[in-house]
């Protein structure tokens, strides 16, 4: 039986980012496992309900309508950053 080992894809390649929406009652657990199949220094994004992003063309991450979790991959490692804010 082989195993088959899970992969990041593209999703619909708006932007390139890892997200994961609507994760916060597991504590964003697929975003992490995720920034953990994803290079050192990558950072990714949990969408709370309600709350949406704009992403610039420089990969600037906006919020909008709340606050959104940021979190980053350091060496084997993800750590929580401070959320980013909606700019009222």
């Amino acid at each position: 039986m082989m195993i088959q080992l899970p992969k990041l894809f593209p999703c619909l390649g708006f932007a390139p980012i890892i997200c994961d929406t609507h994760g916060e009652q597991d504590k964003w657990e697929e975003l992490k496992i995720a920034l953990k199949l994803a290079r050192d220094g990558q950072k990714g994004y949990g969408i709370v309900s309600a709350t949406a992003i704009k992403v610039y063309p420089n990969s600037k991450v906006e919020a909008l309508g709340g606050a959104v979790h940021q979190f980053i991959r350091r060496e084997d490692l993800v750590v929580r950053l401070p959320d980013i804010m909606p700019a009222f």
